[in-house]
């Protein structure tokens, strides 16, 4: 009985942490170029929060899985992906219709792969494109039919590489997303090759100076941009200037990075993709 127990503290423990963790990884402000409390795009932010809820609502099918793949009474190949879309789909929908949100596939994918990595090796970090391999053909044709709801450009971009209803339950789910990075989708690059080593560093230390996880979360996202080959020189010095006047800690530092992030959007400059990674980065940090 006392097992049982700490296994329901530990399975509440971790459905808290993971949502707590996408939550931050999409409201923390300011994230120059990407979505935050304070964007402008607030269509787009909308749609994310209401995922938002919509996972806080279903993952504990995710970590009832986990449980039992941590026990070696399910294999990876068993997970119940199509229960887990149809679920989000339909808690989303009862809100709103027409939520087409392209980072809601990675996101939702990145958050799965976490936790099952989580369950079964009781830590975060190292290799798990074996999650994604895993999954059966039928989690492919699953997720394919979820992107006509949420990334109707990723599913053209699919169509266009030879994937279609018929044909799509050939594939596994990790060739899916082979597809997709390989036609510069970073979202889905970033599914199989996050590098969060320094994002997870400057995030621990600061959080281990008592900044608060907002501050730090954004602090770990520019360390990310200041690695990002699609941000301008001129644009990174600007983020250094603005970390040195202390970032979300100081009036002027938070006022910098809006004036950063107003720049990137006048620009055209989307920094979106980068929430697959710090997403990723914010798991380590939270999830224990």
């Amino acid at each position: 009985m006392v097992l049982s127990i700490a296994s329901l503290r530990k399975e509440r423990r971790l459905k808290i942490q993971a949502t707590h963790s996408l939550y931050l990884t999409i409201s923390s402000y300011i994230k120059p170029g990407a979505l935050h409390r304070f964007t402008t795009s607030l269509e787009r932010y909308d749609n994310l929060m209401l995922f938002v809820s919509a996972y806080g609502a279903i993952i504990d099918e995710v970590i009832n899985f986990g449980d039992l793949l941590s026990r070696g009474r399910k294999a990876v190949g068993d997970f119940p992906l199509s229960i887990v879309l149809s679920s989000i789909k339909s808690v989303m929908y009862t809100y709103a219709s027409g939520l087409e949100e392209r980072l809601i596939p990675p996101l939702l994918l990145a958050s799965i792969a976490d936790i099952l990595h989580y369950l079964v090796k009781n830590e975060l970090g190292g290799e798990q494109l074996y999650i994604y391999s895993s999954f059966t053909n039928e989690n492919a044709r699953e997720f394919f039919e979820f992107l006509k709801a949420f990334d109707r450009e990723a599913k053209v971009v699919l169509n266009r590489k030879g994937y279609n209803e018929s044909n799509v339950s050939d594939a596994s789910l990790l060739e899916l997303i082979n597809a997709l990075a390989a036609e510069k989708r970073r979202d889905y690059e970033y599914l199989l090759k996050a590098q969060v080593s320094e994002c997870l560093s400057e995030t621990e230390r600061r959080y281990m100076n008592g900044e608060t996880l907002n501050n730090t979360v954004v602090s770990g996202f520019i360390s990310i941009l200041l690695n990002d080959d699609k941000i301008s020189s001129n644009i990174k010095s600007g983020l250094l200037a603005a970390m040195k006047q202390g970032g979300m800690k100081t009036k002027e530092g938070g006022k910098a990075l809006l004036e950063i992030d107003r720049q990137l959007q006048a620009q055209g400059i989307d920094t979106n993709d980068n929430l697959i990674p710090l997403l990723k980065c914010t798991n380590r940090l939270l999830i224990k």
